[in-house]
């Protein structure tokens, strides 16, 4: 019953965002890569996010000033993104030329589509960052047995539940 719980609540999270993903992301390989890149600057804002968390944690117990980084640091990566995909437009544009033949087949056209990159890009963080926050939880519902993060983490001799 347990693991049959775990998959109907994934399909529950998760099914808005397959849509669109099928929609809008899955028949373009260049909304594929920016899809994935998304995904991976989220993880890269929660790796140092957990470093500072490690280093504050260190010297005292300032669990706000951590969260409050965390938030900075996610932030930043979304700015960072869009900058860089700013930067990048010039060789995005140059696979897809207007009103001619694109370099590369199946690649749709970029010029004015702005919003169809901040949808895809805001889409592979946000399914990446749901992912993480959901693991834990649905690993209980699936019962003994399973793969997930400890319940509860020992820092300095106080237990934080999750």
């Amino acid at each position: 019953m347990g693991v049959w719980l775990t998959v109907a609540c994934y399909l529950i999270a998760f099914s808005p965002s397959a849509a669109l993903f099928c929609r809008f992301v899955a028949k373009d390989p260049l909304r594929i890569i920016l899809f994935v890149l998304g995904a991976f600057f989220w993880l890269a804002s929660l790796l140092l996010s957990s470093f500072i968390w490690l280093a504050i944690s260190m010297m005292w117990d300032a669990l706000p000033l951590a969260v409050f980084c965390s938030i900075l640091l996610q932030d930043a990566a979304r700015v960072f993104y869009f900058w860089l995909l700013k930067k990048a437009q010039s060789g995005l544009n140059k696979i897809t030329k207007p009103g001619s033949v694109s370099i590369a087949p199946g690649v749709s056209d970029l010029h004015n589509a702005r919003h169809m990159l901040a949808m895809v890009c805001g889409l592979g963080m946000g399914v990446m960052a749901a992912l993480l926050l959901t693991m834990n939880v649905f690993a209980e519902f699936a019962g003994p047995g399973t793969i997930g993060l400890p319940k509860a983490m020992r820092v300095r001799n106080i237990y934080y539940a999750k």
